[in-house]
C-alpha cells in the first residue's frame, strides 16, 4: 500500500471520527434544547414569565430577535415569533400558540427554531446550519439551558441595557471608590387604585453613581400584604421600561418579616452597572391577581417602601453600600372598577436643563419645552382636550419675566406616535390644547411633546413648563374612555427642566476632575491638589468672556464629615487656558481680566488648588464646582451662568484614613 494511499485512509477514519463525534454532540444539544424550550401556554403581546424568556432566548440565538431577551412578549417579539413562522412553514401570526408550542418543544417530537429543519433533523436542509441552539459562553450553562447552573445567570449572557446603566453577566472591578446616593423619584404616583388584572408601576427610585461606577445586585421591596395573594408578577425595570428582574409572589419566594404587616420581596441574581456621574431611575411594577377572594371593592390597601437598607450595591474596589429611601406609597386593590384612570408625569426623555441660544434678527424654530407622559389606567381613553402651564423668569430664576406670548409663537402639542401635531388655542402662561385626538392605550405611557418658536431678541429669559391636574381633574384634561365615561384623574404635577435663551450663550463638555493626595505629619492624608478641567463652547454670535479670577469665574461647594478643631477647606488658586491666548484677553490670571471665547469657537479651562482638612477626622470629602459663570463684557465678565450637568466636576475622596 502506497503512502498516499495510507493517508486517504488515516484522514478518512479520521474525519468519519469527527463527523461522528460532531453528530453526537449535536444530538445531546437538540435534546437539551428541547427540554429547555418546552412551554405548556399560550404566549402573546404581553405575556412575561420565564417561559417568554427562554422563547426570546431561542429566537435571539437564530437571528430573528436582534434585542436580549427581557421576559416581556411585545411588538419585537411578535414580530421575531411571525418570521421564524413564516421559516418554519406555520401560519406567520405571531401568537404563539398549540401549533408554534408543538413545533418548538411543547410535543414529543419537537423541532428547531432554525429554518429547514424537520423533526429530528440534525443539520438545516437549506442553509447547512446545525438545527441545534448550541451553548452559552456563560459558566454553568449547558446546551440550551436559560439560567447557570452555578450562578443564577441568563445563559443568554445580557439583558436590555437601563436609563443610565446596563446589565452584564459579570462585575468587573476598576479600582475606582465609587458610592451612591439614594432619592425618592415621583415618576409613580405615591396613591393609586389598581383592579384586578391590571398591571401598573407602584414605586420608583433614582440611584447616583458618585466618584466611580457601582454595581447594583440587591433590591429589596417591602408590602404590608401578602405579596403572593395580591400579584401574579413582579418585576424590577428601569424608567424606559427595560426589565431587569421579575419574581413570581409565592410563599417560599416572599419572606414573612412580621406576621400580617410585613413582607419582603428580594430582587437578586443580576448585575446593573451605574457609571460615574450617572443616575438610573428603577421601577417596581406588577401585576394584580385575577378572580381572587382575597380583593375586594376598595381591600387589600398595601403600603410599598424601599428602606434605607433595601438597595445594595458594589463600588470599583469591591466594597458593599447599601442604601434606600424613606417613602411610602399606597396601592388600593379593588375587584370593581372598569372606568378609566389617568396618570401623569414628566417623561424620561424630557431634555435636561440647558442654555438655548437665540438670535437677535430672527425666530428660534422648535424649540422643545418639555415632553411629558399620559397613562389610562383599566382600558383607553382618548383625550380630547390639555391644558399646559408655562412659567417665565429672568435667567437666574429670582424675578418675574416677560409675558409668554413676547417670548414664543406657534406653540404646539405634539403624539410622535403618530406623527400628529396640535396647535393651541392661545399663548399664555395657561396654553389649552383643544380638539385633540389623541389615544391612550391601556397602561403604556404615551409621551406628547411641548414645542414652540422662540421670537426674535429674546435673552436672559428662563422658561419652565408643567402638566398639573387635580384628583378627578375635568378642567385641565378632557378624556373619555371606551366605555364613554369620564375618567378618573390620579393629582400629580409634573414640571419639566428649565430652558434659559441667551443671545450670547454657551455650552460645558469635556469636564474631568482629579485629586492627588498628600499626607500629613501623622503618615495620614489630610488633604491634597485638586484639578478641574472643562471647555467651553461659545454657541452665540458675539464674544463671550470668562474671568481670569477663580473666585469670581467659579461657584466651588465644600461638604462631607468635618472634625474638630479644623474644618475642610478648599480654594482654586491657579487656572490654565487652551487655546492660551486671544486678542480680546484681558488682565492677568490668576488675579485680574477676563478670557475671551470668540463666537463659534471652544476654549478649555484648568484649575488647580487645594483641598485641606488639616486637624479633622477620619470622612469622606466632596469638592464641587457648582456654578460656571460667563459674560459679554470683558470689564464684567459675569450675569450668566451654567449650574447645571456639572457632575463630573465632583471630587469625592476619603480623608485621614
Amino acid at each position: 500500500m502506497t503512502t498516499t494511499t495510507t493517508q486517504k485512509i488515516l484522514a478518512g477514519a479520521i474525519g468519519l471520527a469527527m463527523v461522528i463525534s460532531s453528530v453526537a454532540g449535536i444530538a445531546v444539544s437538540l435534546a437539551n434544547a428541547q427540554v429547555a424550550a418546552s412551554f405548556s401556554r399560550n404566549l402573546t403581546v404581553g405575556s412575561t414569565g420565564a417561559d417568554v424568556t427562554a422563547l426570546q432566548t431561542i429566537l435571539n440565538s437564530k437571528g430573528y430577535l436582534t434585542v436580549a431577551p427581557t421576559g416581556y412578549f411585545g411588538s419585537l417579539t411578535k414580530a421575531a415569533v411571525m418570521a421564524w413562522q413564516a421559516a418554519v412553514g406555520l401560519p406567520s401570526t405571531g401568537f404563539f400558540g398549540p401549533l408554534s408550542r408543538a413545533a418548538v418543544g411543547g410535543s414529543s417530537t419537537g423541532t428547531s427554531m432554525v429554518p429547514g429543519c424537520s423533526a429530528g433533523a440534525m443539520f438545516s436542509s437549506t442553509t447547512g446550519q446545525p438545527c441545534s441552539t448550541g451553548t452559552s459562553t456563560v459558566p454553568g450553562c449547558s446546551a440550551g439551558a436559560m439560567f447557570s447552573s452555578t450562578t443564577g445567570q441568563p445563559c443568554s449572557g445580557t439583558t436590555s441595557p437601563g436609563t443610565g446603566g446596563s446589565t452584564s453577566a459579570a462585575w468587573t472591578p476598576d479600582g475606582t471608590n465609587g458610592s451612591v446616593t439614594a432619592s425618592y423619584s415621583p415618576i409613580v404616583s405615591s396613591s393609586q387604585t389598581l383592579n384586578e388584572g391590571q398591571t401598573a408601576n407602584m414605586y420608583a427610585v433614582k440611584l447616583q453613581a458618585v466618584a466611580g461606577k457601582v454595581d447594583l445586585n440587591r433590591f429589596d421591596v417591602y408590602f404590608s400584604d401578602r405579596a403572593w395573594l395580591d400579584f401574579s408578577q413582579l418585576t424590577l425595570s428601569d424608567s424606559n421600561g427595560n426589565v431587569i428582574a421579575t419574581l413570581t409572589p409565592t410563599p417560599s419566594t416572599v419572606t414573612e418579616v412580621t406576621v400580617g404587616s410585613s413582607y419582603l420581596v428580594r430582587f437578586t441574581g443580576f448585575n446593573y452597572v451605574i457609571p460615574s456621574g450617572s443616575t438610573a431611575t428603577l421601577v417596581v411594577g406588577g401585576t394584580v391577581v385575577s378572580n381572587s377572594t382575597h380583593i375586594t371593592s376598595g381591600s387589600p390597601v398595601i403600603s410599598v417602601t424601599v428602606p434605607t437598607t433595601a438597595v445594595q450595591t458594589i463600588n470599583g474596589l469591591g466594597y458593599s453600600n447599601t442604601t434606600g429611601v424613606s417613602n411610602t406609597n399606597t396601592v388600593t386593590l379593588s375587584s370593581t372598577g372598569s372606568t378609566a384612570n389617568i396618570l401623569s408625569r414628566v417623561s424620561p426623555s424630557s431634555p435636561a436643563q440647558r442654555i438655548v441660544t437665540t438670535t437677535s434678527n430672527q425666530t428660534t424654530p422648535n424649540v422643545v419645552l418639555g415632553v411629558f407622559s399620559l397613562q389610562s389606567q383599566n382600558n383607553t381613553a382618548n383625550l380630547n382636550g390639555l391644558s399646559v402651564n408655562i412659567n417665565t423668569t429672568n435667567a437666574a430664576g429670582t424675578a418675574p419675566g416677560p409675558a409668554v406670548a413676547s417670548v414664543f409663537q406657534n406653540l404646539r402639542l405634539i403624539d410622535s406616535a403618530t406623527n400628529s401635531t396640535y396647535g393651541a388655542n392661545s399663548v399664555g402662561s395657561t396654553t389649552t390644547f383643544t380638539n385633540l385626538s389623541i389615544n391612550l392605550p391601556t397602561n403604556t405611557w404615551k409621551d406628547l411633546t411641548l414645542e414652540a418658536d422662540v421670537l426674535q431678541n429674546v435673552s436672559g429669559v428662563q422658561s419652565t413648563s408643567s402638566l398639573a391636574l387635580a384628583s378627578n381633574d375635568t378642567t385641565n384634561i378632557v378624556a373619555v374612555d371606551q366605555n364613554y365615561n369620564t375618567p378618573t384623574v390620579t393629582a400629580n404635577t409634573s414640571s419639566s427642566n428649565g430652558v434659559t435663551f441667551l443671545t450670547s450663550g454657551v455650552s460645558v463638555s469635556n469636564e474631568s476632575s482629579g485629586f492627588t493626595p498628600t499626607n500629613g505629619a501623622n503618615g495620614v492624608t489630610q488633604g491634597g491638589t485638586a484639578t478641574f478641567s472643562f471647555t467651553l463652547t461659545n454657541t452665540g454670535n458675539t464674544d463671550v468672556f470668562i474671568s481670569k479670577v477663580p473666585a469670581v469665574a467659579l461657584a466651588t461647594s465644600t461638604t462631607g464629615s468635618v472634625g474638630s478643631p479644623a474644618s475642610a477647606s478648599s480654594t482654586l488658586t491657579f487656572v490654565t487656558a487652551s487655546p492660551t491666548n486671544y486678542a480680546g484677553d484681558t488682565g492677568t490670571a490668576p488675579s485680574s481680566g477676563a478670557y475671551d471665547i470668540p463666537a463659534g469657537t471652544s476654549r478649555t479651562f484648568t484649575y488647580t488648588g487645594t483641598l485641606d482638612d488639616t486637624g479633622g477626622t477620619s470622612g469622606l470629602r466632596v469638592f464641587s464646582i457648582t456654578q460656571i459663570n460667563f459674560g459679554t463684557a470683558a470689564a464684567t465678565p459675569t450675569g450668566s451662568n451654567v449650574n447645571f450637568g456639572l457632575g463630573s466636576l465632583v471630587i469625592s475622596t476619603s480623608l485621614h484614613s
